[in-house]
């Protein structure tokens, strides 16, 4: 049962444009509203496919109650929020899986004529409904039994939290699984999991209580395990540094000002405690900050401006990313201005982003543009519009990708270190600071 989770651009191919809007259905055309325009930006991972399990084997797909014509669900058959899954357009249930595969919070799929739901809900599929003509399959990645402890001998044991008589129910969540390997494999894909219990009717509980597993009651049939993963299988995650915005607690996070919450800047997820909406975040490409409030709501914020604002709202906190920024020496450059595109004299600062609010200002109705552009097409929008001091564009992505016009570009005052790269446009005094490295391309 090995196999190799693996990093990629899960939602780069659901963001194509017109590949995208073809892929969705119009009888649900409602949940493919939130996919246009930036949605790859809010799933993005590494380009290529890089394993976080040392395995060998192909990746595993299970089922989800019989798997055909079935269609996945939350918690309950009537648990399906948009926010558990990336609508996303392939040919086929395979396609439909290496899409799974390239998304690092994939936990399972489901698809029907070319509509393909990458499941990224926290908790995995726990449910599914009868549907015809669709496939349900809960996607488990390779489990090691090392990674598993026995609590108090584990057979015929049930988990509790601080002792034999603490156990509330927002230390788990409720699955099933046709197996105890099943559970596993369910456990070590939820954020946060410190064990699991597995009885009878195939009930699977995946324990997230923050302090773990600490005891256990004897209940014969249960079996309760604690999760202690190995260092050696998975990619080490670091925790970024975080600061409250405006306070942080009893505040919503905002765009550019209190009124600019378009879903578009953040995927929202479920999340057992701040601390876990914050592991979301570091294992987010681009995660900018996050929002965690009532019920376990986690938005996770991608907007490459960041978060600016926030607003009043109690039992909510928001809290912004701090980026370092580094004080280096750029080599300067007297040329003049170009008019093609053509000119080898673009400055280009890869995983630097300037921004509204941090060295740069955007210009209206192309911050950024409503449809995807290649790069030096991107460049020749920039030199089309006499204002423009360059341009910025996602590091990584399809060809055709999302395009922002910068004015008024201050270099030092740029975030370093973003999924985001900036082209200084020929000419300009942004080309001629002495901040940051670069180097000098040809735009081709």
């Amino acid at each position: 049962m090995a196999c190799a989770l693996v990093l990629g651009l899960a939602a780069v191919a659901a963001a194509q444009g017109a590949g995208l809007r073809e892929g969705c259905s119009s009888a649900r055309a409602d949940e493919c509203q939130s996919t246009a325009g930036a949605l790859w930006l809010q799933f993005r991972g590494a380009l290529g496919k890089q394993s976080l399990h040392h395995s060998t084997g192909e990746p595993e797909f299970f089922p989800v109650d019989g798997g055909t014509d079935r269609a996945c669900r939350g918690s309950g058959a009537k648990d399906n929020s948009n926010a558990y899954f990336v609508l996303q357009s392939a040919s086929s249930v395979d396609d439909c899986k290496e899409l799974c595969l390239a998304n690092p919070r994939c936990k399972g799929i489901e698809f029907s004529s070319g509509r393909c739901e990458v499941w990224v809900r926290e908790q995995g599929i726990g449910a599914s409904v009868r549907i015809p003509g669709y496939t349900c399959l809960r996607y488990m990645p390779d489990v090691s039994a090392s990674d598993f402890q026995a609590v108090d001998g584990g057979d015929g044991r049930a988990c509790r939290g601080a002792g034999p008589g603490d156990n509330q129910a927002s230390y788990y969540s409720v699955l099933t699984a046709s197996s105890l390997d099943q559970c596993k494999a369910l456990c070590a894909q939820a954020a946060g999991c410190r064990g699991l219990e597995y009885g009878p009717g195939g009930r699977c509980e995946v324990w997230t209580r923050p302090e773990g597993i600490s005891s256990s009651v004897p209940a014969s049939s249960f079996t309760c395990l604690r999760y202690v993963p190995s260092t050696t299988r998975t990619t080490t995650v670091v925790r970024p540094d975080l600061q409250p915005v405006d306070g942080g607690d009893g505040r919503v996070c905002r765009g550019s000002g209190p009124d600019d919450n378009r879903p578009s800047y953040y995927s929202l997820l479920s999340a057992a405690s701040l601390d876990q909406c914050v592991d979301v975040c570091a294992r987010t490409a681009g995660c900018v900050g996050l929002e965690y409030g009532t019920g376990g709501r986690c938005e996770v914020w991608t907007r490459p401006e960041g978060i600016q604002s926030s607003k009043a709202m109690p039992g909510f906190t928001c809290l912004r990313v701090v980026t370092t920024q580094a004080t280096t020496t750029l080599a300067t450059s007297t040329t003049s201005p170009s008019t093609t595109d053509k000119s080898p004299e673009w400055q280009y600062y890869p995983e630097l982003n300037c921004f509204q609010g941090a060295g740069a200002e955007g210009i209206s109705g192309k911050d950024p543009f409503a449809r995807d552009m290649t790069a030096s097409a991107c460049r020749a929008e920039c030199l089309k519009e006499p204002s423009c001091d360059g341009v910025v564009m996602p590091s990584e992505g399809p060809e055709e990708r999302m395009c922002w016009l910068r004015k008024n570009v201050e270099l030092s005052r740029c975030h370093q270190g973003t999924p985001f790269d900036f082209w200084a446009r020929p000419g300009t005094a942004t080309t001629t600071s002495s901040l940051l490295p670069t180097t000098t391309m040809n735009p081709s």
